[in-house]
């Protein structure tokens, strides 16, 4: 049994969250109480500031998380796909390789495309990009076949 600071409750050791940081291996409060603390307004703004103050200092980090996460999801080795993302991030100035735009005129990082069926690497794109070759399900007659309809449209 253990007493929760938040609650003043006695209760068993399993309605306390693991942590490794304390004497007892436990939590100073109750799952609840956590819970109960996790929920509050003041609670969820500090957290939201100290994530985006975190976010701002370390893009780096991120970038290379978001990498490992990605390359772990498609199946490839992760330091594989961190060197091309750079190697093509340098090749191609920061630019997507499709419209040109810069990473800086970006709301984010560019993406690493790549084919879904032979998990070949291509070069970095903007989201729109990338969406676009996406919803086309990567298939040159339909993305010619846009193209024919655009042009048929043009004033």
């Amino acid at each position: 049994m253990k007493k929760c600071y938040g609650c003043g409750q006695l209760k068993s050791e399993s309605e306390f969250g693991k942590n490794s940081g304390r004497k007892d291996g436990l939590q100073s409060q109750c799952k609840d109480c956590m819970k109960a603390k996790r929920q509050r307004p003041e609670f969820k703004n500090r957290e939201s500031k100290r994530k985006k103050q975190w976010m701002k200092e370390n893009p780096d980090l991120i970038l290379l998380n978001t990498l490992r996460r990605a390359s772990k999801r498609i199946g490839l080795n992760s330091e594989k796909v961190i060197a091309h993302y750079f190697s093509k991030l340098d090749e191609q100035s920061g630019c997507c390789e499709i419209c040109g735009k810069h990473v800086s005129a970006l709301r984010r990082r560019l993406d690493l495309d790549h084919n879904h069926i032979t998990l070949q690497l291509r070069g970095l794109l903007c989201e729109n990009c990338n969406k676009r070759i996406g919803l086309c399900w990567e298939n040159i007659v339909i993305l010619k076949k846009t193209i024919r309809y655009l042009e048929k449209y043009k004033s």
